[in-house]
């Protein structure tokens, strides 16, 4: 017996410990499954549904004992690969301005020019992307758009909690 509900709040996820067993291992399950309550593992998360941009995502808090981490969000992952790739181009001296990056990339002028701004991004905010850790808000439009210089701005507007002093490096 297996069986998924999905509520506005939680999702109840019951399966048989047989069926359990046999799909881990790769095997067939060679009886039926008793649907006694003692054959059955019950596990009820909390999560909410909401949308982000133009997906859907299902929130699961981060404080649940035994969360495993989200994974990162493909869309902020690319927009900080590019805005790295194209930096790294101007610095190389193999692009000269957001015109040679958009002849490179097949993109227009003004989308490298969003995606420049996320190669000067502050380094906790790009390990959250990477991790997956970022605001479950956080699109890579809201990402890309008038994206502000100072890190301490970035990490308001982007709704990132502000580094403690202890923890800020100065160079």
């Amino acid at each position: 017996m297996s069986r998924v509900v999905v509520q506005l709040d939680q999702i109840e996820v019951e399966v048989g410990k047989r069926e359990l067993r046999a799909a881990l291992s790769g095997n067939a399950p060679v009886a039926p499954v008793s649907s006694a309550p003692d054959n059955i593992i019950s596990l009820t998360f909390k999560v909410r549904i909401q949308r982000c941009g133009g997906e859907m995502r299902l929130i699961i808090p981060p404080d649940l004992p035994g969360h495993l981490p989200t994974a990162p969000t493909p869309s902020l992952l690319k927009a900080v690969a590019r805005g790295r790739q194209s930096y790294e181009w101007v610095l190389a001296g193999e692009a000269w301005g957001r015109r040679s990056i958009a002849q490179r990339t097949d993109f227009d002028e003004r989308h490298v020019a969003q995606i420049l701004e996320c190669a000067f991004l502050a380094p906790d905010i790009v390990t959250a992307i990477l991790d997956g850790r970022q605001p479950t808000n956080l699109t890579s439009r809201r990402l890309t758009r008038h994206l502000p210089l100072s890190w301490v701005e970035q990490r308001m507007q982007l709704g990132f909690p502000p580094v403690p002093l202890a923890k800020r490096r100065f160079c």
